[in-house]
């Protein structure tokens, strides 16, 4: 009895232990892969996928799924790939495809799964011929090649390359991509265009391959950018390398799908290379170290510089991770439908016969669905479609290591930190300075002189006429070098450089004598009045016995010289030299008399006259300088309405008799002109720029043209008037003011002095005898004297103490002045 117990309870032990077992182990999910295993991300892929199930298994122990990789080789082709993915839907139960690796592959293999309704998964295909919007079962964990189209016209537009060359693989992965790029060049700020384009076959021999680079090298243009695999890549370089296309004056761009296989591509020195932006976190570190371990281990014949974890390897990470975790999504009705497809009518073979899965739906919404922070950022597919933040933008150097130079995203444009508007100045562009071909750090022009033969048709017209009307659409010529004004009409149909001679438009109008004018009968009664007041100011002969009299006189005697002078010199020079001005003062008096005006023959200042609105009709039109010459003398026109430059040519002729009013109207002045988007713009301008920053664009003007200054003519000086003399007036009153103030300061301290009493002396008879008190001897005593008696000596202190006297001389100074006392009485 008790061996039955232990036996039951053994037997109860052993299925709790083996459902707890059963519970605890997941559902496995059969995800397919396809690449093609010898080319170099094939190699990343076998690599990295597993790595990244084993990261997130690691990080998540208790899934209720796990995906199982069902790898196959398509070697590249199309049929393979097809045959691969069939059967992995229907003979192996694959519930998702990981790949293909190429576009052309993928677009294909997205149709069959779309129409089996299994999830397909990219990371490297990255053509915008296959997308979500065609295939609704398609994904892709990479960035599409339409995203960098706009990257690569920002730097043609920042380094101010107006011509691009698309170099291209010729099938759905390359060509693909030129139509985005020529619309982003067309749409940029600074519109570039596509001369032409060279698509190369991707099993081109490095013969056909040089033949094409030969034909480029002939041409003007000198920026590339390359879009292909890394094997035509490689054959590209090479070739450019051996015909001289990889040195001075050359610009190579790479897209992102070479510039993350660079160790299989080996560009030469000073490529530019873009690459999707991958923040550096210290996850990326630790698994970039143990991928470049696991990668030399699982392909130890690969050189080292091959194991860099670049964007493919990111992506492929990030769609494994992806997957797995989309997996642990799915419900127990969906880890337990069965694997496969269902419901179909044919074999493995028949396409029409597919059928669907039971999970598919299911599987690709939480594929769609899912957001992580992966290797590569924050993983987000938005419709399917992976959310791109931004571009590094590199530059390669001599030992194919890159050199980060700055950023772009479609929000900031081209900045040298991400994720910051670049408010830098145009001379540095954005971005860090930039090493190119031929270690030069001299922005390419990105243009040369073609040596194809054929030679520039440049127009050079000679006197002005209608031949200007069709040299503007520049249909036989590729340039028109002219003195040719820039206005707003004539830009509409070609470019122009920048000016080369500011112009205004001014007015040249007849000179006229103002010598009788000048002396009229006001004129002479002021002169009159004026000479009787210098007169009286002359005539007085009085005596001055004050200084301060005697300073006023003095300026006032300084002023009239000066009147009389500068009225003297005025009188002879309005009786003797030649009083000119201009017939007509300004615009204003032109518009509101009734003259003719003279213009050149078709030339754009009749248009602008009319538009102020002068009258149509007061318009004439005159072919060479003589005739304006004619028509000003006899009267048959009043003004003529031109540039500054054609003025200061005829008033070097006819200075004498005409002259240039003041008022003048800017132009755009002259510029060259050359057909929309040609290259030869930015660089002409930048000549231009340096001849005006060295002043050798003045001398030339003054060579050709004469000084303008000299073409001036002198018009009537001002009359003289009151504030002719202000300062002199002015200097007159000051004086007169304050010696006055002196004067009364004087008199006033002399009113403040006590005065002495004169002492008078008085005759012996009752009437009144003057006395006198004569200051004698020492400045310190006086003496009286009067008339028939001695003199009496006073002690004056000079000092606040009275010093005693005399008991004599005190009675006498009493006796005195009881005298006085008595005769007054």
């Amino acid at each position: 009895m008790a061996g039955n117990a232990r036996r039951l309870f053994f037997l109860i032990g052993l299925a709790a232990c083996l459902l707890t077992t059963s519970r605890a182990q997941p559902t496995e999910v059969k995800v397919g892969l396809i690449i093609d295993a010898d080319s170099p991300v094939g190699k990343i892929a076998t690599t990295t996928i597993p790595m990244a199930l084993e990261d997130f298994y690691a990080a998540f122990p208790n899934s209720s799924a796990r995906v199982k990789i069902l790898q196959h080789d398509s070697g590249g082709d199309v049929v393979a790939a097809a045959s691969a993915a069939l059967q992995l839907m229907t003979t192996q139960g694959a519930r998702a495809i990981l790949g293909p690796q190429s576009s052309v592959e993928s677009a294909f293999v997205a149709d069959l799964a779309t129409q089996a309704q299994v999830p397909v998964v990219s990371f490297s295909a990255t053509s915008p011929s296959v997308s979500p919007a065609t295939a609704r079962f398609f994904s892709r964990a990479a960035q599409s090649d339409a995203e960098q189209a706009g990257a690569v016209a920002a730097l043609a537009a920042h380094f101010g390359w107006r011509r691009v060359v698309p170099v291209y693989q010729d099938d759905d992965y390359g060509a693909a991509f030129v139509p985005f790029l020529v619309e982003a060049l067309a749409s940029a700020p600074a519109p570039a265009e596509v001369p032409y384009r060279c698509a190369l076959r991707e099993d081109a021999t490095p013969d056909a391959v040089a033949a094409e680079l030969h034909r480029m090298e002939s041409e003007q243009t000198r920026v590339f950018v390359l879009h292909t695999r890394p094997g035509l890549a490689r054959r590209v370089f090479d070739a450019a390398a051996a015909g001289g296309m990889t040195g001075d004056g050359y610009v190579w761009v790479i897209t992102d799908g070479l510039t993350g296989l660079l160790g299989s591509v080996e560009p030469p020195q000073g490529v530019i290379g873009l690459a999707p932006y991958v923040p550096t976190t210290p996850r990326l570190r630790e698994v970039k170290k143990r991928w470049a371990q696991r990668y030399m281990r699982d392909h130890p014949d690969d050189d080292l510089s091959r194991a860099v974890l670049g964007c493919h390897a990111v992506w492929a990470y990030d769609a494994a991770w992806a997957v797995a975790s989309a997996a642990d999504r799915l419900n127990a009705t969906d880890l337990s439908s069965p694997p496969g497809l269902v419901n179909g009518t044919g074999g493995p073979t028949d396409i029409s016969g597919l059928g669907k899965s039971a999970s598919g739906e299911n599987f690709l919404r939480a594929i769609r669905n899912v957001t992580f922070d992966g290797l590569g950022g924050k993983l987000e597919l938005v419709d399917g479609e992976l959310v791109a933040p931004a571009y590094r933008v590199l530059n390669i150097m001599d030992d194919g290591k890159e050199r980060g130079v700055g950023f772009w995203s479609p929000r900031h444009g081209l900045t040298r930190q991400f994720g910051h508007a670049s408010n830098t100045p145009a001379g540095e562009l954005g971005l860090h300075p930039v090493i190119w071909p031929g270690e030069s750090t001299v922005r390419p022009s990105g243009w040369v002189q073609p040596t194809n033969a054929r030679k520039l048709r440049v127009a050079v017209p000679g006197n002005v006429s209608d031949s200007y009307r069709p040299i503007l659409h520049l249909t036989t010529f590729d340039a028109v070098v002219a003195d040719m004004t820039i206005t707003a009409d004539r830009a509409a149909h070609v470019d122009f450089t920048l000016p080369y001679m500011s112009t205004d438009i001014a007015m040249v109008v007849p000179l006229r004598d103002q010598r009788s004018s000048k002396l009229t009968p006001s004129n002479q009664a002021g002169t009159l009045v004026y000479f009787g007041f210098s007169t009286l100011v002359f005539a007085h002969r009085e005596k001055l016995t004050s200084n301060l009299s005697r300073l006023v006189v003095v300026v006032w005697v300084f002023v009239v010289l000066i009147l009389q002078s500068s009225y003297t010199a005025s009188l002879t020079s309005m009786l003797t030299v030649p009083q000119v001005e201009p017939t007509i003062a300004d615009y204003r008096a032109l518009l509101r008399g009734t003259d003719m005006v003279g213009v050149m023959n078709n030339s754009f200042t009749g248009k602008a006259l009319t538009q102020s609105g002068f009258p149509q009709v007061r318009i004439m039109r005159y072919t060479t300088a003589r005739s304006f010459q004619e028509a000003l003398l006899n009267g048959s026109i009043g003004a003529i309405i031109n540039e500054t430059p054609y003025f200061n040519i005829f008033l070097g002729t006819y200075n004498d008799n005409f002259t240039m009013t003041d008022q003048r109207n800017m132009t755009g002045g002259f510029g060259f002109a050359f057909p929309k988007g040609s290259p030869y713009v930015t660089d002409l301008s930048q000549a231009i720029l340096k001849l005006t920053e060295n002043n050798e664009i003045n001398r030339i003007e003054r060579k050709w043209f004469g000084d303008p200054k000299g073409n001036d003519s002198q018009f009537t000086s001002g009359r003289l008037s009151f504030k002719s003399f202000r300062s002199l007036f002015l200097i007159t009153g000051i004086t007169s003011v304050v010696c006055c103030i002196i004067h009364l300061i004087f008199n006033l301290n002399d009113n403040r002095r006590q005065p002495i009493q004169q002492i008078t002396s008085h005759a012996s008879s009752p009437a009144e005898v003057p006395c006198v008190i004569d200051m004698v001897g020492s400045p310190h005593s006086a003496s009286y004297k009067s008339e028939g008696s001695r003199s009496v000596e006073m002690a004056i202190p000079l000092t606040g103490e009275i010093e005693p006297v005399a008991n004599s001389q005190s009675e006498e100074v009493v006796a005195l002045a009881r005298h006085f006392d008595s005769s007054r009485e």
